[in-house]
């Protein structure tokens, strides 16, 4: 098979990390058998919304394109360089991965398209039109529903593969584009790289502990994240509040983007936390690993809707590398699928359930090495990127000889 030239095109805020946790170590696992690969990432408009280009590896360029959904002339300079990328890749198969619903980088995909310069691929990822109208409601959003429901259906009738994060969300477009129903489809796992997580070491906890004003005694829970209502901040305020830890000073590390620092300081406040027991702060993505791996127990839950049940939260996964036991949602794509040793399904916070989840943590409280060790293993073997990009290697050679048929 000729190699492969692919083009992925995402949009994201500026301040998620959600490209470098996993599309763009995604991208760079197809780099190995001397495809290629052109990653934009699109972000929100700035004051100075040059696109920057690196060249990452021989096989692996990306570019940081800050213009805005709606900045039509520089959604033509991105269609240049994808054109460009094209041209130069000769003797090789030319693909296009796009992630989004947005109706000018509809039209730009289907632009590239009508010349039949590769095949595309629809990265639904979950459903972000109903997670928009379910948690950013506003008239824009409700106004927007309907067309970007449109762009969905267009992008699914033209895709020659749909990639997902749940076979739910697999039914739910089936049954949404009729049409489409016999698109192949692969479910990724939204796995992490084990490569930022190599330096991960139980010995080294006191030390990153004392660096950030925590001590070795402490039990330690924390969030990585964003802040929206999706994330269910005062359940969890309220939860950790409630939980005792007989014995231990307990303490709260929230990691969120600098501008979510304060909103969720004055959260904080609400739920009567001192200072002296949470710390709210930013980190850069690359010590993310690190500081994760100082606490013991993460919370990654989500609120109850039609939407998160399509989605397989990063930050569980981030946890789990990360040797942190996890206090999870069943309302996502995971459907409880981690074993009870490392995560613990919040269904409530009645009492019943709140005394279940007391013994839980006691028990990471008089083991916690082995609870680290534990979450480490299981995240290694079943929850490696490398997993998603075999699937999505295969699926795409299996795509590719389909449509040179």
């Amino acid at each position: 098979m000729k190699p492969i030239k692919f083009v992925y095109i995402m949009y994201e805020a500026s301040k998620s990390t959600y490209a470098e946790s996993y599309f763009i170590p995604l991208m760079q696992g197809l780099t190995k058998h001397k495809d290629s690969v052109l990653f934009i990432r699109v972000t929100e408009k700035n004051a100075n919304d040059a696109i920057s280009i690196t060249k990452v590896s021989q096989h692996f360029t990306l570019v940081n394109a800050p213009i805005g959904m709606f900045n039509y002339t520089k959604i033509f300079s991105v269609k240049r360089l994808v054109r460009f990328s094209f041209a130069d890749a000769v003797g090789h198969q030319r693909l296009i991965i796009g992630r989004g619903i947005n109706i000018f980088w509809t039209c730009l995909f289907l632009g590239l398209l009508t010349k039949r310069l590769s095949g595309f691929v629809y990265d639904s990822d979950g459903l972000s039109a109903d997670e928009a109208i379910e948690f950013r409601s506003s008239l824009k959003n409700s106004i927007l529903y309907v067309p970007a429901r449109i762009m969905e259906a267009i992008l699914l009738w033209r895709a020659d593969l749909v990639l997902t994060r749940s076979g739910a969300t697999k039914a739910i477009l089936r049954k949404r584009m009729p049409l489409a129903r016999n698109r192949p489809y692969v479910e990724l796992n939204n796995g992490c790289n084990p490569l930022n997580y190599r330096d991960v070491n139980f010995s080294e906890k006191a030390r990153t502990r004392e660096e950030i004003g925590l001590s070795a005694m402490d039990v330690v829970f924390v969030y990585l994240g964003s802040f929206g209502p999706q994330y269910e901040f005062e359940k969890m305020l309220l939860v950790f509040n409630k939980i005792q830890t007989i014995g231990h000073e307990k303490k709260l590390l929230i990691l969120v983007p600098q501008n979510d620092i304060e909103p969720v300081k004055r959260l904080v406040e609400k739920y009567d936390i001192d200072s002296q027991s949470c710390i709210v702060r930013n980190a850069e993505h690359d010590q993310t690993p690190r500081l994760l791996a100082a606490t013991d127990i993460g919370f990654s839950l989500r609120q109850e809707s039609f939407s998160m049940k399509h989605v397989k939260p990063l930050k569980t996964r981030e946890y789990l590398f990360s040797g942190v036991s996890v206090i999870y949602s069943k309302f996502t794509g995971d459907a409880s699928c981690l074993p009870q040793e490392i995560g613990f399904v919040l269904e409530g916070t009645d009492d019943a359930v709140l005394v279940d989840l007391q013994s839980w943590v006691q028990e990471r409280i008089l083991k916690p090495q082995f609870f680290h060790d534990l979450g480490r293993n299981f995240a290694l073997l079943n929850l490696s990127i490398d997993n998603d990009v075999s699937l999505l290697s295969g699926a795409i050679k299996r795509m590719l000889g389909r449509v040179e048929a």
